[in-house]
């Protein structure tokens, strides 16, 4: 389906029309946006292998700079890289502070306890926190690879979505749901938001099985067969 079909069958699932005052193009326009974001997370966050877009950024390292902005249209950081002298590159792993960090939690203790052979990172809201931190300033020092969230539909009658064509019609009823909230019929709104949910069920039963990064669990067999 177009954009342009999504606001369509928004309106015909909450009998409303582009005349009737409920809602204008762009007015459903940002409600679509919103559950197209929301969508795409869900098939990201099912199968990233399949469904993850994948982009890259390099930020400059500053001396004596902890933190570190991650990009706004992220969804999913997946590989981090740094270099303190210019030169040589290491990947940068994940960690939880309150894991790993058991002295106090200050400049001096983080350059003790870690290494730039061996750099390591917390994740806090939109940021990376380097461990350790930067003594120089390195231009382009980070490397960053994560999977982006998609590009805004904007217009209607050209742009298109990045999700399987099959879960175009799912789309049109978390939008629908928000109309039906507007018009005051919260039947119609469980309705429409019970359908939302029974797509992202279906994504999450079709793609799960197949997502890459699943752990297999080799049980041990049963006598019989060894």
């Amino acid at each position: 389906m177009t954009p342009s079909q999504v606001i369509d069958q928004i309106r015909f699932l909450t009998r409303t029309s582009s005349t009737d005052g409920t809602g204008t193009e762009a007015n459903l326009l940002r409600l679509i946006n919103d559950y197209y974001l929301r969508q795409v997370v869900d098939f990201v966050n099912e199968n990233q292998d399949k469904f993850g877009r994948k982009a890259f950024t390099t930020l400059s390292v500053n001396a004596n700079q902890e933190y570190y902005a991650l990009p706004v249209n992220l969804i999913r950081l997946k590989r981090i890289e740094v270099t303190y002298d210019g030169s040589n590159w290491k990947k940068v792993n994940i960690m939880d502070d309150n894991d790993q960090q058991t002295d106090a939690l200050d400049k001096t203790n983080i350059n003790n306890d870690y290494n730039q052979g061996f750099p390591w990172a917390s994740i806090y809201g939109d940021a990376i926190y380097l461990r350790p931190i930067p003594a120089t300033n390195v231009s382009l020092g980070l490397k960053l690879w994560y999977i982006t969230s998609p590009t805004l539909i904007t217009n209607i009658s050209v742009d298109t979505f990045v999700t399987p064509a099959q879960y175009h019609g799912y789309l049109a009823y978390g939008p629908a749901a928000e109309v039906a909230t507007r018009l005051g019929n919260e039947a119609l709104h469980a309705q429409m938001f019970q359908k939302w949910e029974d797509g992202r069920k279906k994504i999450k039963d079709t793609f799960n099985p197949y997502n890459l990064d699943k752990r297999t669990d080799f049980k041990t067999l049963p006598v019989e067969y060894t």
